[in-house]
């Protein structure tokens, strides 16, 4: 049976873009309506100034923005200004976002690795992240490469020449997204196998020194620093499964020159679903705050918790 690419199969794709991204931004408004009391609150503030939950913070209300910005382009059916608007200010926030995300885990390892103080640095993660945020996408919103996208019939990169449309893709949305993503895992994985060494060390540390007959503060110790590792890597895993993927499955369509069978149509959905789903992935890690755990006290370091 012949496939075609029918206005009710992009209708079907838009609106599985269009609603987790609208209900992705209400998540992440819901998790910043939980943040607001309990930062206000005396007894809890301290424990929220931290460098990593306030990144957490900004990640949070930058994809807030992204999931209405991709709500409103999914819903969108023709070129216009709504069309090309909404588009820069999903890429906007899309960079923003990914940077931020990037500099949690640099911040960790700086902290926790290096014994850098994360406070100092705070305001150059910001700084570099809305700078690189906005060289990337002002270029292509003001030469027209946001809009009505014919290949996939939804608001997207509007250039129809593959190569490019390739081009522009790749030097200002794709490439450094996969930049990112492989600099939270480079970062994560050195703070992971640093936590790793340490828990060795403290692990056999503990074995010589507590009595045979009581090992229980070896298993808290232990249990701990578990929980902490697992913490540290679910940044990196949602940012590979999410953003790695989503870079692969939005190429598609620009390499086939559309959506031609239904496999360029499945993998249409599937790129849809990531994009729409990628504001409730990170309100759901924002409510859970990975890096909340302090992980310095751990390490018996004696520093101070900045990270």
């Amino acid at each position: 049976m012949t496939f075609e690419f029918t206005p009710d199969k992009a209708a079907i794709s838009n609106r599985l873009w269009a609603i987790p991204s609208a209900v992705g931004a209400v998540f992440c408004f819901l998790v910043l309506m939980i943040i607001v009391p309990v930062a206000l609150h005396p007894a809890s503030r301290s424990h929220l100034d931290r460098v990593s939950f306030r990144i957490v913070v900004y990640a949070l209300v930058a994809n807030m923005i992204f999931g209405i910005a991709s709500a409103v382009g999914g819903t969108e059916t023709g070129p216009g200004f709504a069309c090309s608007f909404s588009i820069f200010v999903l890429q906007l926030t899309l960079q923003f976002s990914s940077c931020l995300l990037f500099t949690i885990a640099l911040n960790l390892q700086l902290v926790v690795v290096h014994g850098f103080n994360g406070k100092r640095l705070e305001t150059y993660y910001l700084s570099i992240s809305a700078i690189i945020s906005v060289v990337l996408t002002v270029p292509p919103y003001a030469a027209g490469q946001y809009g009505w996208d014919v290949l996939e019939r939804v608001c997207w990169y509007t250039n129809p020449n593959k190569h490019d449309r390739l081009i522009w893709q790749l030097t200002t949305q794709m490439g450094w997204t996969a930049i990112t993503v492989v600099g939270e895992v480079v970062c994560s994985a050195v703070v992971l196998v640093f936590m790793i060494k340490h828990h060795a060390r403290s692990r056999r540390f503990f074995v010589q020194t507590v009595s045979e007959t009581s090992s229980r503060p070896t298993l808290l110790h232990v249990n701990k620093h578990k929980h902490i590792i697992l913490r540290i890597a679910l940044y990196p895993a949602a940012s590979c499964c999410v953003n790695l993927i989503s870079v692969v499955t939005a190429l598609h369509s620009t390499f086939s020159a559309g959506i031609h069978d239904r496999t360029d149509y499945n993998v249409l959905l599937l790129s849809d679903l990531l994009y729409g789903g990628r504001a409730i992935v990170y309100a759901l890690l924002a409510a859970t705050d990975p890096v909340r755990t302090s992980v310095l006290p751990y390490l018996g370091s004696g520093r101070p918790l900045t990270h």
